[in-house]
């Protein structure tokens, strides 16, 4: 199903805008539900819960506002453009938990959110905001252009490498439970 050009096409800033400060809310609601929780101790009742108002307002921020900005960035921005943001604020969640909960957040969590959100912060920088493709044969020729096909090797290069990186700096069994992960680096 293609996508319907919307009156507002060319606000997309408009669109990433709302988008963003969704995911935030997303992430803040996930780490007030968090905090909640675990200044509640262990197993509370839904009914505790609810009378505690960090907790409301951290479920309203993740499954309202959150919600809400998807939708009213969708008017705005391609769903190509907002889509990204869907799981983003759980990477923002990781960084808030470092300074709402005092969690401790290593240089590798803080590397890899980082780079999450950067990676989707240039893909709706760069990404094609007037390109409209309809038809499958569009597409096709749109991923046989060599520029296409360069990022799609580059990219498949660079995530051979790191999965290869990553295998050498933290070795463990894939797929297999009844192995242990191998605490430490060896390079």
């Amino acid at each position: 199903m293609a996508e319907q050009p919307s009156v507002y096409q060319g606000l997309w800033p408009l669109g990433i805008s709302i988008i963003f400060c969704g995911s935030l809310a997303g992430a803040a609601g996930d780490t007030m539900v968090r905090m909640a929780y675990s200044a509640a101790g262990p197993e509370p009742s839904t009914k505790e819960m609810l009378k505690k108002p960090i907790f409301v307002l951290g479920m309203v921020l993740t499954t309202a506002v959150d919600a809400a900005c998807t939708l009213g960035a969708l008017t705005f921005a391609p769903s190509s453009m907002v889509t990204p943001f869907a799981g983003v604020h759980i990477f923002w969640a990781v960084l808030l938990a470092h300074f709402w909960l005092r969690e401790s957040v290593g240089r590798w969590e803080t590397l890899g959110s980082s780079c999450v959100i950067i990676g989707v912060l240039l893909l709706v920088i760069f990404s094609g905001k007037e390109t409209e493709i309809v038809a499958a044969a569009q597409f096709a020729a749109a991923a046989a252009a060599p520029l296409a096909l360069a990022y799609i090797a580059a990219s498949a290069a660079a995530t051979l490498a790191l999965l290869l990186l990553s295998l050498r700096l933290c070795p463990l069994a894939l797929g297999s439970w009844d192995l242990p992960v191998q605490a430490g680096f060896r390079v």
